[in-house]
Formats: structure tokens, C-alpha cells, sequence
């Protein structure tokens, strides 16, 4: 069972999904949801309306100057390279400053949350949404890992370095400075997923899986798919209209 998790650090997590991950049972980032629901949102690359809402959400948050987006662009900065920037920029934007009381009923100056932007799709679409992402909140800083891990995700080959959006949000965090826990545990989600996927896939009858209007027309419901927790939440299991 995917349990909330309590974050150390203040961070809000926005995933930018293409549409075709958000109806696939293996993508993860949609587990972000589940592991952090009062700090994340998710936006679907496609569906009319989602790009305003992302805008909206990044400038109510303090901007671009208050949000990163993990993708390992040419321009991207290391995550110690970025720390040292955001700190600079506290000091000289107050748009990403709040104001609290402290115990002795003063004043005080405290950084917003940090807004992460997760772009959640195949390299070739992640590239492609990345110049488009630019077209609607700003310019944003990006940041990179430098890893040579292998992954534990189901549907990344085994070779060092290719990691899915779990696991990168998971060690973005460690090294801004989250509890060594909780990032393990974010890792532990993604073999959860795997090991549903893996239970679905060896299900002798894969017509409980697969996609039918037919059944669909008559009220009958597909859930031997692991997605049908999430494809339900979409208009039941419809495929896109956007």
C-alpha cells in the first residue's frame, strides 16, 4: 500500500505527463499523487486547459524564479550548483519569500515551497515538451543528476544512469537535503508498481487487460490492468479525447 509521505524539506511537485504515459500502467510519475497528495499536481501535455493551470499554479507559488525543472538539458545546472543559485535569489526576489510569525510573535522571512517540475514521457517526446514548457511558464532553471545507478523500474533497461521520474525526483531530493528515508521509500513505491504490473502480465487470460468498447458500452468494468486505479479516475476507461 502506497502510504503519504511526510516531506522534511518544503517542496511542491508538479508533473508535466504527456497523455499517452497518463493512461500507461507502467509510467510512475503518477505515483507522486499518491506519495505526496498535498504537495503535487499533475498536468497532462495535450488537454485543453492544463498548460494555463501549470502557469497559474508556478506564478501563485513565486514564479519561475521559484521553480526548477529536473531535465538534463544542455543548460542544466547540477543540483549543488543550483542550491547556491536559489540561495542568491532568496536574498534578492521577494516573490519567492513568505512572511511568518515566530514564537515570540516576530516577524520573519521564510522561502515559499520549492515548485519541481517532473517532465514525465519518452526522451524524445520529454525533449520536445521541454521547448514547449518554455512557450508557457517562462524561462526556469533546470537541473540534472549525475548518477550511474541502475534502476529498479520495470520498464527501463537495465543500464546505468537511465532512471525513471520517481527515482530522479527521489535523488534530487536526497541531495537537497530530504531524509535518507523518505527518499528510499519514494524507490520502495516504484517497486510496488512493478510488482502489480508484474502480477498483471502473467495473468493466463490478458482480455481482462486489454482495452474493449464493447465491454466498456455495457457497463462492465476492466480492472486486471494495474492503470484502472488511475484510468478510472479519468472518465472511466475511456481513451483521450484531447
Amino acid at each position: 500500500m502506497i502510504k503519504p509521505l511526510s516531506f522534511e524539506k518544503k517542496v511542491k511537485f508538479f508533473v508535466y505527463i504527456h497523455f499517452t504515459e497518463f493512461f500507461n500502467a507502467g509510467d510512475d510519475a503518477k505515483l507522486l499523487e499518491l506519495a505526496a497528495p498535498s504537495c503535487a499536481k499533475l498536468f497532462v501535455h495535450g488537454r485543453a486547459g492544463d498548460d494555463d493551470r501549470l502557469k497559474t499554479s508556478i506564478d501563485e507559488g513565486g514564479g519561475p524564479a521559484n521553480a526548477v525543472v529536473l531535465f538534463p538539458s544542455d543548460t542544466a545546472m547540477t543540483v549543488n550548483n543550483y542550491l547556491k543559485y536559489r540561495r542568491c535569489s532568496f536574498k534578492q526576489h521577494d516573490h519567492i519569500q513568505d512572511f511568518d510569525v515566530d514564537a515570540e510573535g516576530v516577524g520573519v522571512e521564510i522561502e515559499k515551497p520549492l515548485q519541481i517540475i517532473v517532465i514525465d514521457s519518452t526522451w524524445r517526446r520529454a525533449r520536445k515538451m521541454q521547448h514547449h514548457l518554455k512557450s508557457v511558464i517562462g524561462e526556469v532553471k533546470h537541473v540534472k543528476l549525475e548518477t550511474d545507478i541502475i534502476s529498479v523500474y520495470a520498464r527501463t533497461q537495465s543500464q546505468s544512469g537511465r532512471i525513471c521520474s520517481v527515482e530522479a525526483v527521489a535523488l534530487m531530493l536526497l541531495e537537497f537535503g530530504e531524509s535518507k528515508d523518505i527518499c528510499e521509500e519514494l524507490i520502495e513505491y516504484v517497486k510496488i508498481n512493478n510488482k502489480a504490473l508484474t502480477h498483471s502480465f502473467h495473468q493466463k487470460d490478458t482480455s481482462k487487460w486489454k482495452w474493449d468498447p464493447r465491454a466498456y458500452e455495457k457497463g462492465e468494468t476492466l480492472m486486471g490492468h494495474p492503470a484502472w486505479y488511475f484510468a478510472t479516475r479519468a472518465n472511466g476507461l475511456r481513451k483521450p479525447t484531447w
